[in-house]
């Protein structure tokens, strides 16, 4: 990775940490009014949820490269960035299986046959718990709270490597 590349990954990191510092202040802020049961959760919240999820993705496609194929070429940036090998930003799954949301759905309606309804798909395919920022995925679960926080530690550091002002 040449100086220029390693300054434009490092600015996209930068941005990235800023995308999940705003989503995680308004899902904050949304959380402070939000009084119904675990799973019920609004359209907001899931906006911010997914907002989030979608940065850590990029974040981790910059440090490892799609499916971890990139590791060692990215190693300096992540040194660069102090980011520790593992770390929350690099486990992929929930969030592809957010991205392939159409590919679950099928093979969940496959196996549920004739017995399927509208309403039974909920929970199934996503449910955020505010109590512990953790959002669940059938089988998957990430901590939000993590990936926030180590964002937030990444954020200045990465402002001033790639040379700070947006």
């Amino acid at each position: 990775m040449d100086s220029l590349e390693l300054r434009i990954f490092q600015r996209e990191a930068w941005f990235q940490c800023e995308y999940i510092g705003i989503a995680a202040e308004a899902l904050r802020r949304v959380e402070a009014d939000y009084d119904s049961p675990v799973g019920d959760v609004t359209l907001q919240v899931w906006f911010y949820v997914t907002a989030i999820l979608g940065s850590a993705a990029n974040l981790s496609k910059l440090f490892w490269g799609s499916q971890g194929k990139k590791a060692h070429e990215r190693g300096r940036l992540r040194q660069t960035l102090g980011v520790s090998d593992p770390s929350c930003l690099e486990p992929t799954s929930l969030r592809n299986a957010f991205e392939h949301l159409d590919e679950k759905l099928k093979l969940w309606l496959y196996q549920q046959g004739a017995s399927a309804t509208i309403e039974d798909y909920g929970r199934e395919f996503g449910e955020y718990v505010p109590q512990t920022g953790t959002v669940e995925f059938r089988d998957r679960s990430v901590s939000l709270r993590a990936i926030v926080e180590e964002a937030n530690r990444i954020r200045p550091i990465a402002e001033g490597a790639a040379g700070g002002s947006l």
